[in-house]
């Protein structure tokens, strides 16, 4: 029976080694939350549009997420402005016209207050404006999660240019950005 000894025990070693392999170096534990930004833009009325922010958290990791009332989904919605020198734009100091970060009290507002967002789904939420048209805007959204004690965020971002409409008529049909 040493022979059956020596199986069970070479059995257990690569088994270990297996498990170590897949949650150590393939980091199959780990968290893994993406976040998607597209934008709708609809006909307002002559000098605007409404724009839809349509925002897809997606789990692509093996392990669940759960989002809480600590947790945030923020939004900020800039002007870019004319007459900007050539090179690189620091988005942070464009002016800010709107700022959000309570975009998932909506989700977490009734109790249990979490959302458990399992390997492989994903959650939409959307939020709306009105942008002035002949206008271009960046639009930054980003997600500050906490998983037991380890705090993290992810985040993403659009340049969408809302049209001007000369002749004062709101435009028929939709336009979309996405990221």
């Amino acid at each position: 029976m040493p022979i059956l000894e020596t199986l069970k025990d070479l059995t257990i070693i690569i088994g270990g080694w297996w498990t170590f392999y897949l949650y150590k170096k393939q980091a199959t534990a780990a968290l893994n939350p993406q976040l998607q930004l597209t934008t709708d833009l609809h006909p307002y009325d002559a000098e605007s549009r409404l724009a839809f922010v349509r925002l897809q958290i997606s789990n692509v990791g093996k392990v669940p997420l759960t989002l809480t009332s600590q947790d945030r989904l923020s939004v900020v919605v800039r002007r870019v402005v004319p007459d900007l020198p050539h090179g690189f734009l620091n988005t942070d100091k464009l002016p800010v016209i709107f700022e959000s970060d309570d975009l998932l009290k909506r989700s977490l507002a009734q109790p249990p207050h979490q959302y458990r967002l399992e390997p492989s789904v994903q959650i939409d939420d959307a939020a709306p404006f009105v942008l002035a048209g002949g206008q271009t805007y960046h639009i930054e959204a980003k997600l500050r999660f906490t998983e037991g004690v380890r705090s993290d965020w992810i985040s993403t971002e659009a340049m969408v240019t809302v049209p001007s409409n000369p002749d004062g008529v709101g435009a028929v049909g939709t336009e979309s950005a996405a990221r």
